[in-house]
């Protein structure tokens, strides 16, 4: 049995199951018992050290006349150097999810990397109220310094329109305030009574008792009890206290949230845009083409991202030859959300047909054609075609855990790894039975066009 670093049974290989079932296999009542009474505290020390000894001798062996033992250890030295596979459990992935809750909101804007370029930005939703003191450390809720809740305003009121929004920008700036006194109301009345209650005796002894009573109760009554209503007050204020401008009708206009631009331009990740009053192409692969569109027609959208990608297409090209498309599942799937490829090949792909399509938990065979070596792994659904990457997203077949080492030599351990197609590294897809037989799955004639 493989050991980990504690040399204890290495669970982060997924044969350690194949290993303890030809162990209970071979086990016979008697040895089950050894093994069992091996482990209790009150076992006797001498008696099992003989029947485990006596085991040992009677090891089976092989039709062969091979020990059982080499022989197990013969199948271990073949999954470690992958010459023999697990059988994954190959249950594909169907549940199809829909599109990620919320209408997200972008503006066109240019290219932060590339002039020349516009992208479509998210903007970012600032609450207006109580939360504005508040800040995340570590995941944990910690209280704004009154210098940082006003450079927090600082921040809103650079990114308001001065012209059009100078009531607003007003009006956030004395809620802000308020709320900065408010809160340094409830402190100092929270600072006296602390101080107060250090004051109460805690001698209770008897003839101290009666005295320390009196005294306590007065600090209680006189001091301590008016304070707290007072501070019970300024909590309900600042509970209730909404940041409110005067609209241009003379109406009084709740600000709850705003949203604003982010302070950090980066191209949105939303990838479909819904029209919600068409019949026909109600759903579409987000664009700035259509984006602007909509705007300039007026045409009721919502924009919408999914982060659930089970299938990947991969389509041959002359240079690259596989280039990575992703293609998404959902309850709202459409046949005109067209499969997202990386726009560098441009229109190369249009009205092309995938040569090979990989649904979660397919089994893919990775050949290098430089080595003359080939890899199994499982498809873990999804990929990226960000930037220049060009990656699917595998799992391994007879480990959990892929190790890699950085340059300064820091190991990194993760469940998830990622291959690179291309005219090197060629995916192709397989299918492993009970037995560790591997089979390429023949590509459908039709769908092979290069």
């Amino acid at each position: 049995m493989p050991k980990d670093e504690n040399d204890k049974k290495d669970r982060d290989i997924n044969y350690h199951h194949t290993l303890d079932a030809f162990a209970i296999a071979l086990c016979s009542n008697g040895s089950m018992k050894t093994l069992n009474d091996s482990f209790k505290e009150n076992e006797n020390h001498f008696q099992t050290k003989a029947q485990k000894v006596k085991l040992k001798e009677g090891v089976p062996t092989t039709t062969d006349r091979v020990s059982i033992v080499e022989y197990l250890k013969s199948i271990v030295e073949k999954y470690e150097t992958y010459q023999r596979l697990v059988c994954p459990r190959n249950k594909r992935k169907t549940n199809m999810k829909g599109f990620k809750d919320g209408n997200l909101k972008l503006y066109i804007t240019q290219d932060p990397k590339d002039k020349s370029k516009e992208i479509l930005a998210e903007m970012a939703k600032v609450a207006i109220d109580s939360s504005l003191l508040i800040k995340k450390v570590n995941g944990f809720d910690k209280f704004r310094s009154d210098d940082e809740v006003k450079q927090v305003i600082q921040s809103i009121r650079l990114r308001l329109n001065p012209q059009k929004q100078a009531n607003i920008i007003k009006e956030i700036e004395t809620y802000a305030n308020r709320l900065l006194e408010l809160r340094c109301g409830i402190e100092d009345l929270d600072k006296k009574i602390k101080e107060e209650n250090k004051n109460l005796k805690t001698d209770q002894t008897d003839k101290k008792n009666k005295k320390n009573k009196e005294h306590n109760d007065g600090i209680k009554e006189k001091i301590i009890a008016p304070l707290q209503p007072q501070k019970k007050e300024l909590s309900l204020e600042m509970q209730n206290l909404k940041c409110n401008f005067m609209t241009q009708k003379g109406k009084r206009q709740i600000v709850r949230k705003l949203n604003l631009y982010r302070e950090k331009i980066e191209k949105s990740s939303a990838d479909s845009i819904i029209f919600t009053q068409r019949k026909e192409r109600s759903i579409e692969r987000l664009s700035i083409y259509n984006f602007r569109a909509a705007l300039e027609n007026k045409e009721p959208f919502v924009i919408k991202e999914n982060n659930n990608i089970f299938c990947v297409e991969l389509y041959a090209h002359p240079k690259q030859n596989q280039v990575v498309g992703l293609k998404y599942f959902s309850t709202l799937a459409n046949p005109h959300i067209k499969t997202k490829i990386n726009e560098k090949y441009g229109d190369y792909f249009e009205d092309k047909k995938p040569m090979l399509t990989l649904y979660k938990n397919d089994i893919i065979k990775v050949f290098y054609t430089k080595e003359a070596r080939a890899e199994y792994y499982i498809f873990n659904g999804g990929g990226d075609i960000a930037g220049g990457n060009n990656k699917v997203s595998v799992k391994k077949i007879n480990r959990r855990t892929f190790t890699t080492t950085n340059k300064k030599g820091v190991v990194k351990v993760s469940k998830e790894g990622t291959i690179t197609p291309n005219s090197t590294t060629v995916v192709s897809k397989v299918t492993i039975d009970f037995f560790g037989n591997i089979e390429e799955v023949k590509q459908n004639a039709k769908s092979t066009w290069l």
